[in-house]
């Protein structure tokens, strides 16, 4: 058994509007904002405290995207149950790990048919089990965005990138000063060479080090590059064919409509 989150706790302050698949008007989004994300409203922190780590859910910083996880279960030697991990899983690697715990094919030859990438899933069960001290992730590079990406102990972020929720709520989260002064009101800008930040020695990000470690930053600004022209994304706009769809074929409920008979 594995629980995981998916991402750091919402940390947006308690008033304001509803954000949706569009923007108001159809303009860009707004550094504090979701639009685009779907939709969702400024209800409060909702209880989400991811102290001492800086940010929450949307955010780059590692309270947006480091997140608590256990595995549990008969499969696990009993050499390493009970005991903590510090090694870099991303969550898409759980499905590679239990295909092959299974005896199944992770593969997606539909996807490949159809001239998609292959996923982004490695094999962490050496991890797991104990059989190897360091994640496979570690070196591949643990995420990618067009501006974001982490290998090893190092947090790119391209130049010029407004790095919002940036603030940490303290150990008791809301608290008196959450209504005037909520983290989603703190936005950080990467200078023109981009932000570093070494997420193992300082995973608060209480140091912003791009300056004295130009070689990493060059190194990271182009694998980043390299690796995000590879990524394949959807929009997440709405297409009015997909409401047609869900009106015609399901009653109102949406469900698959492309490449659907």
């Amino acid at each position: 058994m594995v629980l995981t989150s998916d991402n750091g706790g919402y940390v947006k302050g308690i008033g304001g509007p509803c954000n949706t698949t569009h923007s108001p008007g159809g303009g860009a989004a707004a550094p504090n904002t979701d639009w685009n994300h779907g939709t969702v409203c400024f209800n409060g922190e909702s209880g989400a405290n991811n102290w001492p780590l800086r940010g929450g859910k949307y955010s780059m910083w590692e309270g947006g995207i480091r997140v608590n996880a256990f595995a549990s279960g008969g499969a696990l030697p009993a050499a390493v149950r009970g005991t903590k991990l510090n090694g870099a899983i991303h969550i898409a690697d759980w499905y590679t790990t239990l295909a092959h715990l299974a005896g199944a094919d992770p593969t997606d030859h539909e996807a490949a048919r159809s001239g998609l990438p292959p996923i982004d899933s490695l094999d962490v069960w050496p991890l797991l089990s104990g059989q190897n001290a360091t994640s496979p992730r570690e070196e591949a590079g643990w995420l990618v965005t067009e501006s974001l990406f982490v290998q090893g102990p190092w947090k790119y972020v391209a130049g010029g990138t407004t790095m919002t929720e940036a603030a940490r709520g303290g150990p008791a989260y809301p608290n008196a000063s959450t209504a005037t002064d909520p983290i989603s009101d703190h936005n950080f800008v990467c200078p023109s060479r981009g932000c570093l930040f070494n997420v193992v020695e300082d995973p608060a990000e209480k140091d912003e080090v791009s300056e004295a470690h130009p070689d990493v930053v060059a190194h990271m600004k182009v694998e980043m590059e390299k690796r995000a022209a590879h990524i394949w994304s959807t929009s997440h706009h709405n297409d009015p064919a997909c409401k047609k769809a869900a009106w015609d074929r399901y009653g109102g409920f949406y469900g698959p409509w492309k490449e659907v008979e």
